[in-house]
């Protein structure tokens, strides 16, 4: 079984907002501009939140929390917003999505981005060129991952799933760097794609604690966040395996999850500060 999550370190995080520019240009978000952002407009699936914490305040990064018991499934009419189970991602499937925004007044975490208008440089054309392709289709569902051009629909953070579907692909077929030297042959489940993704994350952490040699561009299999954050605070992988790093930091005494009274199991943990 697995299941995908986040450990996030305020210790390390430094509020530098590399992570939320690597998020809108991986997903193709827009910048909506000072005048949108005043009508409470702005597109972001990734925010740094502050907080003040004994005088001192901390930055706290807020992706969705990949719920366990996700409120915004429950109350989408149409099935738009739905639990993955391979992984146990909660996605958005934007051929479904009618624009109601009811899972936006449901997530307790404000996680949730509709989108109004196609911003510059959205609106002309050759902007296409630079938009990323990279879309998932799930049976039954349609369409999810990056968005395409579609206005009037609900978005958010997806974990970067598509990149997770590529490498299980590139796995498969041999094309997944040095990765594929280590899974290959075999059967690549998403088991296996749990234990690449804590060879990369070990390797992004320290790479010589990794007895293979990693190219160095299997990284950007990682979501974007992650790939890109240069104090490393953000940690992914299965929660489920316990030798993944990120299931050893889940169960540390600085670990805490945002609003758990809320009985919605979230699978985003934060590591709070030591000092």
């Amino acid at each position: 079984m697995i299941k995908w999550s986040m450990v996030i370190d305020l210790d390390r995080c430094a509020a530098c907002q590399a992570c939320t520019f690597a998020c809108m240009a991986e997903n193709n978000q827009p910048a909506v501009g000072p005048e949108e952002a005043r009508k409470r407009r702005i597109h972001s699936w990734n925010q740094i939140l502050s907080f003040e914490l004994e005088g001192i305040k901390v930055p706290v990064p807020r992706p969705c929390m990949q719920c366990e018991i996700p409120a915004c499934v429950r109350v989408c009419p149409t099935g738009a917003r739905f639990y993955y189970d391979k992984g146990g991602v909660v996605l958005q499937s934007y051929d479904r999505c009618i624009g109601c925004r009811e899972c936006m007044g449901a997530c307790p975490y404000n996680a949730n981005f509709f989108r109004w208008l196609k911003y510059p440089p959205e609106n002309v054309e050759e902007f296409d060129k630079y938009r990323n392709p990279d879309i998932v289709i799930v049976p039954g569902l349609g369409r999810v991952g990056p968005p395409p051009k579609i206005l009037g629909v609900v978005e958010k953070c997806t974990f970067c799933i598509h990149k997770l579907v590529k490498l299980r692909k590139d796995l498969k077929e041999g094309n997944a760097g040095a990765l594929s030297s280590i899974f290959r042959p075999g059967p690549i489940t998403w088991e296996t794609v749990g234990k690449a993704i804590d060879i990369l994350m070990r390797y992004l952490l320290d790479p010589s604690s990794i007895d293979i040699e990693l190219f160095g561009w299997e990284i950007w299999y990682l979501p974007a966040c992650v790939a890109s954050c240069p104090t490393r605070a953000r940690i992914f992988g299965n929660i489920e395996d316990p030798n993944s790093l990120v299931s050893q930091l889940a169960v540390s005494g600085r670990a805490f999850r945002l609003l758990e009274e809320m009985g919605t199991k979230p699978k985003v943990i934060y590591l709070a500060p030591r000092r």
